[in-house]
């Protein structure tokens, strides 16, 4: 989301990174060493550039940069959700030599786009036959229905809007850019793809999945802790996840080297009790910790109620719903009404908190649509307990639940951690470990929920650890990473001057930033074949 504050960073960035010595030394570097003088281009490099920080066309620009350079291949950078690119947006990524060719593609022969988006919108008759719509060979249902949830800021497709002229929109766009997608990949020598870490949206994973099913490498840019790029991996059970290959997290831990698997554990365990004192951790929320001090006062009630306390840590109703391998629901909102429902059976204190990322800076719209959620559930059940998102956890850990219910949200660690059985339901990053349970099914979660009250689970901090290590910090270690372009990750800096933070976002320090390619090879961490190590153990365990 584009937000003022961002734009106003965005300014600021440009004017810095016109005049600061050092990014004009830095361009003048790269000009020299990674130009096509130095490696000569077979290929193209397509970089998806976009404006959610005001860092990220300073970190994508360099990491494209970086990553043309090892592959031979000139980038290039697009964005099909504008017309046309802002000005600013357009400079600093020009300024840093990645020229923005493509925008929102023209939709050609509009006749022949309406009516293949009428025979694929005819097949439509519940939210499950959206979810599975292909074009060609690529599935586009999940990532029209999570645009569809995102942009629109509602919690569900209602059953009118299948056959509605929203729905047919988001269709036709998706047929304009799988078109788009065939004829770069017919026309162009690809020789990878760099896109937006939002890889459920139409914008994103059509054309990442296209190019996948040719062997073309997709990654991911991130820009948390240090910026870099994630390799994404393709599974059979969908045509693409956002996501790495978290289904192999236990195996791929145990095959590390000793040192590495001990060192590992340790870093993982202080930062879960960094997390849990109430430390901000950027790789969970960005501004905010759910275990800080909070609005406590409000559990004063259900402090002298005797019944067992169950509870319920809602998502943010439009956001992400798909963007793991499968789903038990076809939204948040279909799965916390089942929950409501088979809970309101029970005679448990059932203590349902919305999710706090919601109080974030530029998530107003959401935190709206959260609030007139959390409304609607409360008239439909009166019986339970909607609590307030600014309530720490901590305060709720005090109460001594006996289970917790998540989709898949990180509590779903944290509240093991601390000895409470948590449920969680359908595919997440969890998924091989054994310390929560996993409800697969609807009948799996029903049962669940009749017994909330008597759930057993082994607290398995080593597992935790392991889920940690391999979740938030193997990929620095091993991915595609440039490590430490920032003295300390950006977030930390919210509320501070612009200039404090532009500062930090480039920080090349004389004595650090590279001066030579040898330097430059062991400062980041790009394996030489672009290649994530969790991809082999893939190939070999599918």
């Amino acid at each position: 989301m584009v937000t003022f504050r961002n734009r106003f960073l965005c300014l600021a960035a440009f004017l810095w990174g016109r005049i600061h010595p050092e990014l004009r030394e830095l361009r003048k570097w790269m000009d020299v060493n990674l130009g096509s003088a130095a490696c000569p281009v077979q290929g193209t490099l397509l970089c998806e550039v976009q404006i959610n920080t005001a860092w990220a066309p300073f970190y994508m620009s360099i990491i494209a940069r970086l990553a043309g350079w090892k592959l031979g291949a000139r980038p290039v950078g697009f964005n099909l959700q504008f017309e046309k690119p802002p000005f600013l947006l357009r400079s600093i990524y020009e300024a840093l030599r990645i020229p923005i060719l493509w925008t929102k593609p023209e939709p050609g022969n509009a006749a022949e786009i309406k009516k293949i988006a009428g025979e694929l919108a005819a097949r439509i008759k519940t939210k499950k036959d959206l979810l599975r719509l292909k074009i060609g060979k690529v599935l586009v249902g999940d990532l029209i229905y999570d645009t569809f949830l995102r942009e629109n800021f509602v919690a569900t497709v209602a059953d009118e809007e299948l056959s509605g002229p929203r729905i047919l929109r988001y269709i036709e766009e998706s047929v304009v850019i799988y078109e788009w997608a065939k004829k770069m990949a017919e026309e162009l020598k690809i020789a990878a793809l760099i896109q937006d870490h939002h890889g459920y949206y139409i914008y994103h994973g059509i054309l990442g999945r296209h190019l996948a099913s040719f062997g073309i490498p997709v990654f991911n840019y991130v820009d948390r802790d240090s910026a870099g790029l994630g390799k994404v991996i393709w599974s059979q059970e969908q045509s693409g996840s956002s996501h790495n290959a978290y289904w192999l997290y236990s195996s791929a831990f145990k095959k590390l080297p000793t040192k590495e698997k001990e060192s590992g554990l340790r870093m993982a365990e202080q930062s879960m009790k960094r997390r849990l004192k109430g430390a901000l951790d950027d790789k969970i929320l960005p501004d905010i910790s759910a275990y800080g001090e909070g609005r406590e006062v409000d559990l004063a009630p259900y402090q002298k109620d005797k019944r067992p306390v169950v509870l319920v840590f809602m998502h943010e109703f439009n956001d992400a719903v798909h963007c793991y391998r499968s789903c038990v629901f076809s939204d948040f909102w279909e799965w916390i009404n089942f929950l409501c429902r088979e809970a309101s059976k029970t005679d448990f204190c059932w203590l349902i908190k919305p999710h706090p990322a919601t109080n974030s800076l530029g998530r107003e719209r959401m935190k709206e649509l959260s609030q007139a959620c959390v409304e609607k559930l409360r008239q439909s059940y009166p019986n339970l307990n909607f609590i307030s998102e600014r309530i720490s956890n901590n305060a709720l850990l005090q109460l001594r639940p006996a289970s917790a219910f998540t989709m898949y949200g990180t509590v779903a660690h944290e509240m093991a951690w601390s000895g409470v059985p948590v449920v969680t339901c359908g595919d997440h990053p969890h998924i091989a470990f054994d310390f929560n349970h996993h409800a697969k099914t609807e009948q799996q979660l029903k049962a669940l929920i009749q017994r909330a009250d008597r759930l057993r689970m082994r607290i398995l901090k080593k597992q935790i650890c392991e889920y940690l290590f391999m979740h938030y910090f193997f990929q620095q270690r091993h991915g595609l990473f440039v490590a430490n372009l920032t003295s300390q990750p950006p977030h930390t800096t919210v509320g501070s001057s612009p200039t404090s933070i532009l500062n930090q976002v480039l920080n090349m320090q004389r004595e650090t930033r590279p001066k030579e390619l040898a330097a430059l090879k062991r400062k980041i961490a790009l394996s030489e074949k672009l290649d994530n190590p969790l991809e082999s153990l893939f190939k070999k365990q599918r």
